[in-house]
């Protein structure tokens, strides 16, 4: 089944999923944010303050919409999506996601 809407960052171009270049600076903004030791909530709060809107246009962003960005494996690029996030920074991000989730837990 296609799914409706593109993950942030993509865009549809001649029926080939193309990375969109006014987007994609969110999507590496948010995986380097994280990895660097930024918190969901943190990163969500710059989002909204800085006036960009989350992947549904909303103008206000939270910590499940960053969540679910830094969960993608699309980002990585497979037969359909161009790579945007190399493997090693998705890995790192979904450690530290793992690494705070047990810290919680």
């Amino acid at each position: 089944m296609m799914q409706r809407h593109l993950p942030m960052g993509y865009k549809m171009v001649n029926g080939q999923i193309v990375i969109n270049e006014e987007t994609v600076g969110i999507i590496i903004r948010i995986f380097e944010g994280y990895i660097s030791g930024k918190s969901l909530k943190v990163i969500a709060a710059e989002m909204t303050a800085s006036g960009v809107l989350t992947p549904n246009k909303k103008p206000i962003w939270n910590h499940g919409t960053v969540g679910k960005i830094l969960n993608n494996v699309k980002y990585q690029g497979d037969a359909l999506y161009p790579k945007i996030i190399n493997s090693e920074v998705f890995k790192k991000a979904q450690e530290r996601r793992g690494s705070v989730e047990r810290t919680l837990g």
